[in-house]
């Protein structure tokens, strides 16, 4: 009787395992619910789990019968709860995809200040890098629940820019818009200088970029400081050039 209930009990799991790995998953690649690479890392998953009932339920059954049909129903009972949050980031990923609410490249703003570029999306996370080179993966519910903001042209970018030890102002704001002026082919809409505040021997001034991708920032600052070296390195003025948690100086 216990090697009867043994058999049925790996028939079923089985038979499960065979229907969602074989016939699902296809279909959903088929049907492009879900991208290869996402099915790659489902079948993964399903597969773990299908090893585990398997090994577990065996061992369970040659040493207890009943043992073995708590276990069966506690399946039955636990595994509805674990599926139903898989299919549900599921069918927000299909929405997600399906509606091109959000895509591959595009840079995003959720309301809980969570931003950057998706790098992917999966069927149980979108993944984005960060505007610091961070990842960041969020769950699909919170993406398809929640407002989400996508620049319709640009990703404003603010560098503050200071000059120390200066005698000339206006030899300084030249040597800035000419620095400024190598910037332009970088963003997406025109630059804006602005002075910000000036002091006995220093001045700060406010630059303002418009973005279309992320790899311009680290671009921009780059031809700043070095073009602003070349300018101002015989006249002992010191240059720092900032943002949030980048710095650059000389």
């Amino acid at each position: 009787m216990s090697v009867v209930a043994l058999v049925l009990y790996v028939m079923l799991i089985s038979i499960l395992y065979g229907l969602l790995r074989l016939k699902i998953i296809k279909s959903m690649v088929k049907k492009h619910i879900m991208t290869p690479t996402s099915a790659k890392e489902f079948t993964r998953l399903l597969d773990a789990i299908y090893l585990i009932l398997l090994i577990f339920g065996t061992f369970i059954g040659i040493l207890s019968l009943p043992a073995l049909a708590f276990l069966l129903a506690a399946s039955l009972i636990i595994i509805p709860f674990i599926l139903h949050d898989l299919l549900r980031s599921i069918v927000y990923y299909y929405m997600l995809v399906s509606t091109k609410m959000v895509e591959n490249g595009r840079f995003v703003i959720l309301t809980r200040g969570i931003r950057g570029w998706i790098k992917r999306i999966t069927p149980f996370f979108i993944e984005l890098r960060g505007e610091y080179e961070e990842t960041i993966r969020v769950p699909n519910s919170l993406v398809a629940m929640e407002p989400v903001r996508i620049p319709s042209r640009s990703l404003p970018f603010v560098l503050n820019v200071k000059f120390s030890r200066i005698s000339d102002y206006d030899e300084v704001e030249g040597a800035l818009k000419d620095a400024v002026l190598l910037t332009k082919r970088h963003s997406v809409v025109e630059p804006k200088i602005k002075l910000k505040a000036v002091g006995n021997d220093w001045v700060e001034y406010e630059i303002m970029y418009g973005l279309g991708t992320y790899e311009a920032a680290n671009e921009i600052m780059k031809i700043l400081i070095n073009k602003l070296k070349r300018l101002l390195e015989d006249k002992g003025i010191y240059v720092e050039i900032r943002r949030e948690h980048a710095i650059m100086s000389r």
